[in-house]
């Protein structure tokens, strides 16, 4: 009985084995068919963006013809025609070919409105003339098409903090286009730190801020407040003003400082600053302001959005003593991101204990919910004790040669083994130069 039905199994067996193998093929052929019909279908649609994106790059080609030719009213129906077209296949095209397209388009709407002037009529600026040359049209390309996505950034993170800056300005009886200054400089982002430690929106160096009035410490640091370092940064703008009695040269100072401007000025016998003689990033430095100029005096034309109307509205509260930046967050019902946000100047989880008074900034709706919460606290959870400042505090040492961690703990009074637990160290083994964290109060 075993025998006859192993006899009659083996035939099955290879039956129900054929079959499952046709409708693998079966399965294998559909995916083979349905991919060579995406793949087509993707040939297709992108021949025929191919076969609409050359009449728009002959509008380009044919508007810089006429303007080349000084025929203007042919340029602009040739730039209006391809901007409109381009703008009608925006969904089909990749970001990346979009945006060049568009780049090249507004530069070429702006050459237009120029009309071989040196200055732009229909576009004006409160800080000088706005000149169009080869050096300002090279960052125009430079920001509207292959740092684009930065641009981008940048203008969206201003939005918040330029009506401010330009009150501060006008203030100060300075320009209030100065504002634009600080999306050169650090694209508004406050923990901007540069290779040579500027920090900040304005970027100083730390002895510059501290001249200007910014305080630096272990505990904050307010070249990363938007309006402290702002009314510095206007400090410093109207003396180097008042010194050239040009925004050119002033900027160009403030980029590289004044003496340097002062030699170039000397050895070239001209105040022009088109015709001196800077380092290379502060000749690019006023052309890189005014394509900024240019950009968000227009920004649609380039294809950006720019809200100059929004504020970066924040309630005010007093701390009297210094309070964990976590505990602020929990009693605001908000979360430590937002608190560290609205207060970067902060260089720890905490308020300066140095400050007797500290206003520190909430969300604008959380300032009754702090308050509420703050007063239900143990008035010992409050604020943190002195051994709890300490324990927040470090020392960075400098590894010098003939170093070992056991005689650097010793000098700190800790273990060899917290130096390595502080540090991520794996083994004994350090060199020299390196920096080491102490922590001398901390276990």
């Amino acid at each position: 009985m075993k025998k006859i039905t192993a006899r009659f199994a083996c035939p099955v067996f290879y039956l129900l084995k054929f079959r499952y193998l046709k409708i693998g093929l079966c399965f294998l052929l559909i995916i083979i068919l349905v991919g060579y019909a995406s793949i087509e279908a993707e040939e297709i649609s992108s021949s025929r963006i191919e076969r609409e994106i050359k009449p728009i790059e002959k509008l380009l080609w044919e508007g810089e013809e006429a303007l080349a030719e000084k025929n203007i009213e042919r340029a602009k129906e040739k730039c209006d025609l391809g901007m409109e077209a381009l703008l009608k296949l925006k969904k089909d095209l990749k970001r990346d070919e979009y945006d060049h397209l568009l780049g090249e388009f507004a530069l070429l709407r702006l050459k237009i409105n120029q009309n071989d002037k040196l200055e732009v009529a229909n576009i004006e600026s409160s800080l000088f003339p706005l000149v169009w040359n080869a050096r300002v049209e090279k960052w125009i390309d430079y920001y509207t098409v292959r740092d684009r996505k930065y641009l981008a950034r940048s203008l969206k993170r201003s939005e918040k903090y330029i009506q401010r800056v330009k009150e501060i300005f006008r203030e100060a009886s300075l320009p209030e286009d100065l504002a634009y200054v600080a999306i050169v400089e650090s694209g508004y982002y406050p923990f901007a730190q540069s290779p040579k430690r500027a920090v900040g929106h304005w970027q100083f160096i730390k002895h510059t801020g501290k001249a200007n009035g910014l305080e630096i410490n272990y505990w904050y640091d307010e070249r990363r407040d938007p309006e402290k370092s702002a009314q510095a940064a206007a400090r410093k703008l109207k003396d180097l003003y008042e010194r050239f009695g040009s925004w050119e040269l002033a900027l160009a100072a403030y980029n590289c400082g004044r003496y340097r401007v002062e030699r170039a000025i000397k050895k070239a016998g001209t105040q022009d600053y088109w015709n001196l003689s800077l380092p290379r990033e502060t000749e690019d430095y006023v052309p890189k302001i005014m394509a900024m100029l240019f950009i968000v005096k227009e920004p649609e034309v380039f294809g950006f959005a720019l809200n100059l109307e929004k504020q970066f509205p924040w309630a005010e509260v007093t701390i009297n003593g210094c309070m964990d930046l976590r505990l602020v967050a929990r009693c605001a019902e908000c979360s430590l991101k937002e608190i560290q946000e609205l207060n970067p100047e902060l260089k720890r989880l905490c308020t300066p204990p140095d400050k007797e008074k500290y206003m520190l900034k909430l969300p604008p709706d959380k300032k009754g919910v702090f308050l509420k919460n703050f007063v239900l606290l143990p008035e010992e959870k409050r604020y943190l004790s002195k051994k709890e400042i300490e324990k927040k505090k470090v020392i960075t040492y400098k590894v010098k040669r003939g170093d070992n961690l056991w005689n650097i703990s010793r000098k700190f009074r800790v273990s060899v083994r917290q130096v390595k637990k502080w540090n991520n160290l794996k083994s004994d083994r350090i060199y020299p130069n390196q920096r080491i964290k102490i922590y001398p109060y901390r276990s």
